[in-house]
């Protein structure tokens, strides 16, 4: 797994970019509504609207950075608390405050999660008992509630290997 798409989110801008082939495929989790434009459709509006330029250059710079972090995240050594505290952190930036802590859906399998930061499905349950130990996650049902934020930031720190 190497992202999750939200609402809003352009799958395959590069290829329509560059004309190369897209090399990622996309499955859908919940009902959804897609949308597809032929590639000369998009180019030819690019050309029409310079400030779509700008969006597209930004969104494949951002595109950029986020596959840099998680071949940072899978290439350098670093232990699974701090991945698994890592991608709890960047979901926490779509999740919900509330008096319990921050709030986030998370639909995946304890194997999804692995595949995401490249550790076990068993590793992913061990250090997820671990965190709710520490008193970092509370779990209900596929909602996690992060008590502090700030308290995972640092613990994600401290572990850096």
């Amino acid at each position: 797994i190497l992202g999750i798409a939200g609402p809003g989110d352009i799958l395959g801008l590069a290829a329509a970019v560059s004309g190369l082939p897209c090399e990622i495929t996309a499955e859908a989790q919940f009902p959804c509504m897609l949308t597809s434009l032929p590639r000369r459709t998009f180019l030819d509006f690019l050309e029409r609207y310079p400030v779509a330029v700008q969006n597209v250059a930004q969104q494949l710079s951002l595109d950029y950075i986020s596959a840099s972090e998680q071949l940072r995240t899978l290439g350098i050594r670093m232990t699974s608390e701090t991945r698994l505290a890592r991608l709890l952190l960047k979901w926490c930036a779509d999740g919900n405050q509330t008096n319990g802590g921050m709030r986030i859906h998370c639909s995946f399998t304890h194997e999804e999660i692995g595949e995401c930061i490249g550790i076990a499905r068993q590793t992913v349950s061990r250090t997820l008992g671990e965190f709710k130990l520490r008193d970092l996650v509370v779990q209900r049902g596929s909602t996690l509630f992060i008590s502090s934020v700030r308290a995972l930031e640092i613990y994600a720190d401290q572990n850096d290997g």
